[in-house]
């Protein structure tokens, strides 16, 4: 029987840098992979810098043209959109398995419940077996009322991990597995020791599929809408990171899930 896997992603280029690794795995098996897209992008910082008359460079050598286009909110989403389900679909996924968060939130601008509410909509249509999301934090140094984007890991990224695994404990959802950047790795290891991290990296083949599928994030054709905005968002990423892609995750414990003295702190606006 095919198994059916939701990947919930905060971002457009997360389907690609955190998932996309486990994404080819998964349908190299068989098996269904349905994406869930829940913000739209639009804060992110490159929507300034592509108005700020400069250019950037790539291996040394000018990109394109310098950045002359103001572009509103609205355009610079559907940009963003583009990029993203040009990736989805060079990764393999069905374009009728990617879906927008209802309602579609601005980045760090939602609360863990608001999130939770949302993915327990996808979740019941599409019943997946496995949900896949970035790991939550839950350390009580954190404080999500700072929403420090510059601290890893990404806020909307916590929430999305601390809604899963809400909706992992009230048994909303079958089966659940929390994914790591690698380079928040040693941060996690060093605050979770008793937790094991499965560490998969990429043969040959995937790593060529992946670096195609990042090449969505790369496109400039500003007649047509592309901006390359997630190449413009992390360059070092595209550089580095896509040359050995590699999975990080773990699986929370059943005893551990459901123990009654293990406290949990849900963060809201």
């Amino acid at each position: 029987m095919t198994r059916k896997t939701l990947y919930v992603v905060p971002h457009q280029d997360d389907e690609l840098f955190t998932f996309g690794l486990d994404v080819v795995k998964t349908l190299s098996r068989g098996d269904s992979v349905y994406v869930l897209l829940v913000t739209d992008g639009s804060e992110c910082w490159v929507k300034d810098m592509l108005a700020d008359g400069k250019k950037c460079t790539d291996g040394g050598k000018d990109f394109h043209d310098c950045h002359k286009y103001a572009l509103s909110t609205e355009d610079f989403v559907a940009s963003r959109d583009k990029e993203f389900f040009e990736c989805c679909s060079r990764l393999g996924i069905n374009k009728d398995n990617v879906h927008l968060s209802n309602p579609r939130f601005v980045d760090m601008n939602f609360s863990v419940e608001e999130v939770k509410a949302a993915i327990k909509s996808v979740v019941e249509m599409i019943n997946p077996d496995r949900v896949c999301v970035h790991a939550p934090r839950w350390e009580s140094s954190f404080n999500p009322c700072e929403r420090n984007v510059s601290m890893p890991p990404h806020i909307d990224h916590c929430f999305c991990g601390q809604a899963v695994y809400l909706l992992l404990r009230q048994k909303i959802i079958k089966d659940a597995e929390f994914f790591i950047e690698f380079y928040d790795l040693e941060r996690f290891e060093s605050l979770h020791s008793d937790i094991t991290v499965r560490r998969i990296e990429a043969n040959s083949d995937e790593a060529e599929l992946i670096q195609r599928a990042g090449l969505a994030y790369k496109v400039w054709n500003p007649d047509e809408g592309r901006y390359a905005i997630g190449w413009h968002c992390d360059k070092e990423m595209h550089s580095n990171a896509l040359k050995r892609p590699v999975s990080l995750s773990y699986k929370i414990p059943v005893t551990r899930l459901f123990a009654s003295r293990v406290k949990h702190k849900l963060f809201v606006k």
